[in-house]
């Protein structure tokens, strides 16, 4: 188990957060190897420091999400990668 903190912003809304930040995780995880037949086994390596990662990511994916109207999820770019 892995704690990262959150971002703050100003919320404008909050529809799709929980979606950006589950895809957002998993868009980590892919990146790390996870996906296809040996997804279990990179899983099962990731050091917590790459779990912390992974979800630092997908809090900061949120963070943009919910400082825009709407369901507004943000791209590569608005995360600076």
């Amino acid at each position: 188990m892995v704690r990262v903190a959150g971002v703050k912003v100003d919320v404008a809304d909050t529809i799709g957060a929980g979606d950006t930040f589950m895809g957002a995780l998993l868009d980590a995880l892919a990146g790390a190897g996870a996906h296809g037949p040996r997804a279990r086994s990179v899983l099962e390596d990731l050091t917590p420091e790459q779990l912390a990662e992974a979800a630092s990511w997908a809090a900061r994916a949120a963070a943009v999400t919910v400082s825009r109207p709407g369901a507004d999820p943000p791209t590569r770019a608005d995360l600076g990668a």
